[in-house]
């Protein structure tokens, strides 16, 4: 996919309602195309946030990115949230943390890792291996 056909896509992306890319992100190859779409730092971001547990604080996710960084940071916090692929979530305490969609986490989990969806054929093996 070239840089104008995942913009395009992105783009494209951004002006559907919620609940629509609630359905699809129910699909590994389509949050893989998402993926490969955003910008590199944004990339960045959600490989570091695909295997925590919980939220992470925001003050964390921002130390991640160096002072010349600022503006590809906020660049790509913004791609992130226009696509409801991370959202802030307040914690007890009050303090702001950020999570993955937890239906795009999923389901980008199986697209790099392979595993079972539910729209695997019956009898799919869960675990990926040499099947000897």
């Amino acid at each position: 996919m070239s840089a104008a056909q995942s913009g395009d896509l992105l783009s494209y992306l951004r002006t559907l309602p919620e609940a629509v890319l609630d359905r699809l992100f129910n699909h590994p190859p389509t949050c893989m195309a998402v993926f490969r779409g955003l910008p590199q730092l944004a990339r960045y971001y959600v490989m570091r946030l695909l295997f925590a547990d919980q939220p992470v604080p925001t003050n964390l996710v921002a130390a991640w990115a160096t002072a010349d960084g600022q503006s590809k940071h906020q660049e790509s916090v913004d791609r992130l949230r226009e696509l409801h692929v991370w959202s802030n979530q307040t914690m007890p305490g009050g303090r702001t943390s950020i999570a993955l969609h937890p239906l795009f986490r999923a389901s980008l989990r199986v697209a790099l890792c392979g595993g079972v969806t539910s729209q695997s054929a019956p009898g799919a093996v869960a675990a990926s291996g040499s099947g000897k």
